[in-house]
């Protein structure tokens, strides 16, 4: 949770750990942070801006990052899953490493 606290003497903003519902219903504050699909217009945004920001890095960069969202559509593929995220996800700490087994158990999913 981010929330602006308006006392003069605080921090313009906190932060906080909070638990999600079920329904996606943040514990601290009740908001609703239940995802929306994109609009085309938002896609496209969204689309442009991360190519944007590839090309930023670099004229490859930005080619390497087109060519593979071509190469993703060409297959028809729905979603991607970044299996070195999957794999170091919940592995901070002393001894956390890059877990196969994580990317596995998706997989198997």
């Amino acid at each position: 949770e981010l929330a602006r606290d308006h006392t003069p003497f605080a921090p313009a903003w906190r932060a906080s750990f909070a638990d999600v519902t079920a329904h996606g219903v943040c514990g601290v504050c009740g908001a609703d942070l239940s995802a929306g699909p994109l609009v085309p217009a938002q896609r496209a945004r969204l689309r442009e801006g991360l190519l944007a920001a590839a090309a930023a890095r670099g004229p490859l960069h930005g080619l390497a990052l087109r060519a593979f969202g071509e190469w993703v559509s060409r297959r028809g593929y729905k979603y991607v899953v970044d299996g070195a995220n999957v794999a170091y996800r919940n592995q901070n700490y002393d001894g956390g490493r890059f877990s196969l087994e994580q990317v596995g158990l998706l997989l198997d999913e």
